[in-house]
This record gives structure tokens, sequence and C-alpha cells, in this order.
């Protein structure tokens, strides 16, 4: 029988991430399971050190739970296996790495090594899949003013209303790898390390997160006005933007500066940051 201690992050008394955390119990009925809210992990370093040689960490939730807790771990030395079991609702990771349904919890130590690190308003992040300035950031914004006021939230919704009238694109300085570029009515300008953006979206067809070089793909959906980018704004679901140079543009780098010529709310891992204004990657 082994030990796996199964981590979920309740943000109030009414949610149901600890209950969702309880589906691990259906893949490992003859083991031993800890739940632990992280919330109560004040010090990741005893926590790991307090554990025995054979346990198992499984983290539970979505790409923004993943998000914390490479973050709250970053720089631990630790011999324990990482497994991950999603119960989010984008869960763009999982999607990544070819999880399917109903499947149990599934090591991820490999997606975890040689992540990128994104500095923001001088702060610097680890982040799993993205970094994402422009309509993607208004979206999650949004998202939070409407759990706030305790309202449901659909993103499609959330994207349609930012297209049709209420998100502005502004215009944006991209430097990759020392090549500058200048771009106006930036919509999107989103740094990918997996393939997946907000919620499904195929942004970045091409990209591998485990490619020796650790390359990111950067998305520029641009130059457009409202109504054109809002019809064509459905191709990024499958990828059928790439190719369409008036339209978008993939950019493959390691050093990775942009500027946006007002501030915007950008989003990394579905966390988000307002009034940012630059955001700069480093692999």
């Amino acid at each position: 029988m082994s030990k796996y201690y199964v981590l979920y992050h309740r943000l109030d008394r009414n949610d149901s991430s600890r209950s969702k955390a309880d589906g691990v119990s259906k893949f490992l009925p003859n083991d031993e399971l800890i739940f632990k809210d992280v919330l109560e992990i004040n010090d990741y370093q005893s926590f790991f050190d307090n554990l025995e040689d054979e346990d198992g960490i499984i983290v539970t939730g979505g790409d923004g739970s993943l998000h914390k807790f490479i973050n709250r771990t970053n720089g631990i030395n630790h011999n324990h296996h990482i497994y991950y079991f999603p119960t989010g609702t984008g869960n763009d990771f999982y999607k990544d790495i070819g999880g399917k349904k109903n499947q149990g919890p599934v090591v991820i130590d490999q997606y975890l090594r040689f992540l990128p690190t994104v500095t923001v308003n001088g702060k610097s992040y680890k982040y799993i899949n993205n970094v994402s300035f422009g309509i993607d950031g208004y979206c999650t914004a949004a998202a939070d003013d409407l759990r706030a006021k305790g309202k449901k939230v659909n993103y499609t919704t959330i994207a349609l209303d930012g297209l049709l009238a209420k998100y502005k694109p502004c215009d944006a300085i991209i430097e990759i790898d020392g090549v500058k570029q200048h771009y106006k009515k930036v919509w999107l300008a989103s740094t990918m390390n997996g393939r997946y953006l907000g919620g499904g979206m195929m942004a970045a067809p091409g990209q591998n997160r485990l490619n020796k070089a650790h390359f990111q793909s950067v998305l520029l959906y641009y130059n457009k006005g409202r109504l054109h980018s809002l019809l064509n704004f459905p191709k990024i679901f499958k990828g059928k933007h790439v190719g369409k140079p008036s339209l978008a543009q993939l950019l493959p780098g390691r050093s990775i500066h942009v500027t946006f010529s007002e501030p915007r709310a950008i989003q990394i891992d579905g966390e988000t940051i307002r009034d940012v204004t630059e955001y700069t990657v480093r692999v």
C-alpha cells in the first residue's frame, strides 16, 4: 500500500474543491490518501522534509492550482513524484499532455523541469502553460469580478462581449531574442509553453513543452477591425489561424519582452494581474 498526499485549494466554505479531490479515491482504492488544503501548508520545505521517501504528492484542481503549487515549491529540492488529477474547468495543461477522461492521477515530474519564468511589475513567476496579454487577460479579470459578486462565469460570453464592444486593443512592441517589432491593434500577445489557451483554444499548435531548446511560441493576433477580429477569432480554437500573417503570427523565442501602449490585465496560467504595461519571459 502506498501513501499519497492529495492537495486541494478550498476558496471558501461553499467551494467544492474538497469533494472533487475525493474523486482520486476510486483510482487508488487500496492506498492511503491524506487530503490537505494547500492553505494549511505554510512552509513547503518543512512539508516535504516530513514526508517518507516513498510518499507521493497529488495536486488536484485546474491550471491555476498547478500554477500556485509550482511557485510555492520553486527552489525546494525533494525526491517525491508529483502527480496531477484535474478537477478544474479549463484544464489546458492536462489536455496538452494527452490526458484522458476518467483517468487516474498522472505523473508530471518531467513537465515541471526547466519551466520558463515571467517577470511582471518587478515580481517573477514560473508558469506551466502561458502568459497572455489582451482579450485573454480581459476575460480572466472580468471572471474574477463576477465571482467576487457571486455570479456565474461563462468565458465564451465574456470573450464575445469583449470582442463585440468592451475590450479595446492597443499597440505593442514585441522583442524576441533581441529583434523588435511594432504591432498595432493587438488583441492577443501570448507567450505559450504549451499548445492550449483559455480552456481549449489551440493557440500554438506546434508548441512542444518538452522541446530540448525550451523555445516558447509567441502568438500575436492583431491589426484588424472589431468585426473582422470577432469573425476570425474561432479559428484559434482549432489552430486554423496559423499561416494567416494578416491575422496572426506565431514566433519562436527564448528571451521575450512585450511592451503595451496602455495598461492592461494579463493572465498567467489563469491568474490575473491588472494594470500591466510590460512582461519579460526567460527560459
